[in-house]
């Protein structure tokens, strides 16, 4: 996705936030829910622990930890 503007980092620095930042496609971000659903139909919601590390039960939601960390890591 890429480096954060100066603009954002400097919103970051100065209000100690800064949003939304796009970590993937559309297309990603569809993927991904079709499989959220799937899930869901089968199982019903996630509750409890299996909200908590989700990406560690799912290799569809571990897919998504580099994109996210790395963004965050840029600013």
């Amino acid at each position: 996705m890429g480096r954060l503007p100066e603009a954002a980092i400097a919103h970051y620095r100065e209000h100690g936030y800064y949003a939304p930042v796009r970590v993937m496609s559309a297309d990603d971000a569809a993927r991904v829910r079709v499989h959220l659903e799937a899930h869901e139909a089968a199982h019903g919601a996630l509750k409890g622990s299996m909200r908590h590390k989700s990406h560690l039960l799912f290799t569809w939601l571990d897919s998504l930890i580099p994109p996210v960390f790395s963004t965050q890591c840029k600013a």
